[in-house]
């Protein structure tokens, strides 16, 4: 259940407030019967301090029955530098409980600990976004995040099972840019590249399964384009994983809309390609869907 509401305090503020209520279960013959309870208030300002300056701060409090609680406060700032250049920045903490399966997921290979503590973490960001020629956009964003008590898989050794623990401080830092183009009215092009670089504690007598298994290189290539009469989305991207090979897969969709009906198909890895994200866990190869979709 959510509660929100936004109310404007003058004509330079405007103020957003709510509350959640739920609760998480899964009945599971290997991870069994569990289930616990969270709330969370929220509270959030726009404030314009000038024509050009506009200030976003908010704080919010999550409560969980089996993980306690966490106060996170954010800020988040835009300056408009001309019409068409601006500049933003934000911080904020955050806090992420342990999944089901990091808690009670059991196999041969695996066993967990269902003592696990949420992990807390600091993050921030500053980029810019500039229009180029009416048509183009390029944006460029520097971000850092630094977490503590960073749940991993680990063992001492291959003859011993995979464990979860909380073992980790763990610092993340980046770059990501991208440059979108828009020709005529339905079509565009649009390319992203991130750099990526984690660091992490060392884990003395102990291997790690999940935490510097990261990608250090990743771009997307996508668009979108109208052909007598139907909407055709490609996606091409490619990663590098730390201390792997490469892949590339390649996403695509098509559309046609009939008054109020769209019609569609989409492939995902088009060319089959053999990959994981996750070290031992391959990724789905080629599959095709279809379907119609009511459209107003």
């Amino acid at each position: 259940m959510l509660l929100r509401a936004n109310r404007s305090l003058g004509q330079r503020t405007r103020a957003s407030a709510g509350a959640e209520l739920g609760s998480d279960w899964i009945r599971s013959s290997n991870l069994g019967d569990r289930s616990f309870h969270r709330g969370s208030g929220f509270f959030e300002l726009q404030q314009r301090l000038a024509d050009r300056l506009i200030l976003y701060p908010g704080i919010r409090l999550d409560a969980y029955s089996q993980f306690g609680g966490a106060l996170s406060p954010s800020v988040a700032t835009r300056f408009t530098v001309a019409p068409t250049f601006s500049v933003r920045a934000s911080a904020g903490h955050a806090f992420r409980v342990p999944t089901f399966t990091e808690l009670y997921y059991t196999d041969p290979n695996h066993r967990t600990s269902s003592d696990l503590r949420a992990e807390r973490g600091w993050s921030a960001e500053a980029g810019a976004d500039w229009v180029l020629g009416g048509r183009a956009i390029a944006r460029a964003t520097a971000f850092t995040r630094h977490d503590r008590d960073v749940i991993d898989w680990t063992r001492p050794s291959t003859a011993e099972r995979w464990r979860t623990m909380n073992v980790r401080r763990v610092t993340v830092s980046g770059i990501e840019t991208g440059l979108r183009y828009v020709f005529g009215s339905t079509n565009l092009a649009e390319v992203q590249y991130t750099l990526l670089s984690t660091e992490a504690d060392a884990l003395t007598g102990l291997l790690s399964k999940y935490v510097l298994d990261y990608a250090p290189h990743n771009v997307v290539l996508s668009g979108a384009v109208r052909v007598v009469g139907v909407d055709v989305s490609p996606r091409i991207g490619w990663t590098k994983r730390h201390a792997r090979s490469s892949s590339a897969v390649v996403d695509l969709r098509a559309s046609r809309k009939i008054r109020h009906v769209a019609l569609f198909v989409e492939a995902s890895n088009l060319f089959d390609e053999e990959y994981q994200e996750v070290t031992g866990v391959a990724m789905p190869g080629r599959w095709v869907s279809a379907g119609v979709r009511v459209v107003r």
